[in-house]
C-alpha cells in the first residue's frame, strides 16, 4: 500500500516538473518570436527608407510594400490587405504626418499579437520612429515634436 502511495507521489512530482518546464519553454518561445518580429520590422523599415529617399510617403500602402519587397519573406500576403505574420497577428502600412509635415512618415500597425510579443515590442525603437503604440499606450520619441502618426 505504501509503495503505491510513494509511486503516486513521485508521479505527481514529475507531472509538476513537466508542467513547469512546458511553461518555461512557452515563455522563451514567445520572447524569441517577439525578437524575431522586432528584427523583421527593422528590416522592413530599412527597406522602405532605402526606396523612399525623399520622405514623401503619400502613396505608401501594403501593396507598395509588397511590390518593393520590403516585407519580410515570411510575412504572408499579396499586399492588398494586411500582411499575416508567422507569429500570428497582422501588419499594415499607411502614410502619416510627422512634425507638422504632410505624409512625411508612415505607420506600421501590428495587430493581434500575444502579450509576450507586445511586452518585447514595447521597448523596440529605431532612430526614425516618432512613436510606438502598444495596447493603446503611446511612447513618443522626443526627437519628434508633434507627430500625428505612430510610425517612422
Amino acid at each position: 500500500m505504501w509503495n503505491i502511495i510513494a509511486v503516486l507521489l513521485v508521479l505527481a512530482i514529475v507531472a509538476v516538473g513537466v508542467v513547469e518546464a512546458y511553461q518555461q519553454y512557452g515563455g522563451a518561445s514567445s520572447q524569441q518570436q517577439a525578437q524575431d518580429l522586432s528584427q523583421e520590422v527593422a528590416q522592413s523599415i530599412g527597406a522602405i527608407n532605402g526606396v523612399y529617399t525623399n520622405p514623401d510617403f503619400t502613396n505608401l500602402t501594403n501593396q507598395v510594400v509588397y511590390n518593393i519587397k520590403a516585407a519580410p519573406s515570411d510575412w504572408q500576403g499579396t499586399g492588398t490587405a494586411a500582411f499575416v505574420l508567422p507569429e500570428g497577428g497582422t501588419a499594415s502600412f499607411a502614410p502619416a504626418s510627422v512634425n507638422g509635415g504632410t505624409d512625411n512618415g508612415y505607420t506600421l500597425t501590428l495587430s493581434k499579437l500575444n502579450a509576450g510579443e507586445c511586452a518585447v515590442l514595447g521597448s523596440f525603437t529605431t532612430p526614425d520612429m516618432a512613436s510606438a503604440e502598444i495596447n493603446s499606450t503611446t511612447a513618443s520619441n522626443p526627437a519628434f515634436s508633434s507627430g500625428s502618426g505612430g510610425g517612422t
